[in-house]
C-alpha cells in the first residue's frame, strides 16, 4: 500500500454515507481521506466512489489525484480486479514516473493476471529507481522461477537476503514485515529455485537456515 510511502498514517474518517449531504460532498471534493478512511474500514466500494468523486473535483491537485489513484488501485486488488488496480496504478504513474513503489504494484498487477514477463519488466523498472527494494527484488525473482529462469530467480533471491540484513527497523516497519519472517520466505524461495537447478546442497543449506529461523 501507498501508506509505505507517505510515512504516516492516514487517519480514519467515519461515517462518510451518514454525514450531511453538503459537508460530506466539500469534504470529499477537497481531500481524498474520506475516501481513504472509507476504503480502510472495509467499505471498499464506497472508498472507490468517494476517491473517484475528490478526483474529478481537483483534477489540478497533483498529489492527491497520485494519491487517490493509488488507494483505488490497492481496493480494486482487494476486490480481486487486478487489470482495473493496474489502470489505476498506471494513472498515477503518468503524474509520478520515478515512483518505484507505483511501478511494483504495477507488476504484481500483471503477475496476478498471469503476465509474467511483464510483471517482470515492472519489477525491473521498480528496481532501477530503488535497488534496495526488497519486495521487487522478491517478486521478480518468483517471477523468474515461475518462468523457468532458475538462475535469474536465485540472483534476485540473493539480493533480496543482502537487502533484507541490512534494512533498518523503520523500512521493516514499512512493508508491515519482521525481519525473520522476511527472510523464511525468500530462503523458500531460493530453495525451490536452487532444487529446480540441481543444486541440492544449496537447497539443502537454504532449509537449514529456515530451520533455525523457526527454533528462534
Amino acid at each position: 500500500m501507498r501508506l509505505s510511502m507517505l510515512g504516516w498514517l492516514l487517519p480514519v474518517v467515519a461515517g462518510c454515507h451518514a454525514a450531511a449531504a453538503g459537508t460530506a460532498e466539500e469534504t470529499i471534493a477537497l481531500d481524498p481521506r474520506p475516501g481513504i478512511g472509507l476504503i480502510e474500514q472495509g467499505d471498499l466500494e464506497g472508498g472507490i466512489d468517494a476517491l473517484r468523486v475528490a478526483i474529478a473535483a481537483a483534477p489540478g491537485d497533483v498529489d492527491s489525484r497520485i494519491e487517490a489513484h493509488c488507494w483505488i488501485g490497492h481496493a480494486l486488488a482487494q476486490l480481486g480486479d487486478s487489470q482495473g488496480a493496474l489502470e489505476e496504478y498506471r494513472l498515477a504513474l503518468e503524474l509520478a514516473p520515478g515512483d518505484p513503489w507505483l511501478h511494483y504494484a504495477c507488476g504484481v498487477s500483471w503477475s496476478r493476471m498471469g503476465e509474467l514477463e511483464r510483471a517482470v519488466e515492472c519489477f525491473s523498472s521498480a528496481l532501477a529507481l530503488d535497488p534496495r527494494h526488497v519486495k521487487a527484488w522478491q517478486w521478480r525473482g518468483e517471477m523468474h522461477h515461475q518462468l523457468g529462469e532458475e538462475q535469474a530467480a536465485v540472483e534476485d533471491f540473493t539480493r533480496a537476503l543482502e537487502c533484507i540484513e541490512s534494512a533498518d527497523e523503520m523500512v521493516l516497519a514499512s512493508w508491515g514485515e519482521t525481519r525473520s519472517g522476511l527472510f523464511r520466505k525468500t530462503l523458500e524461495l531460493r530453495a525451490e529455485a536452487y532444487e529446480a537447478l540441481g543444486e541440492l546442497e544449496a537447497a539443502r543449506r537454504d532449509q537449514d537456515r529456515i530451520g533455525g529461523l523457526l527454533v528462534e
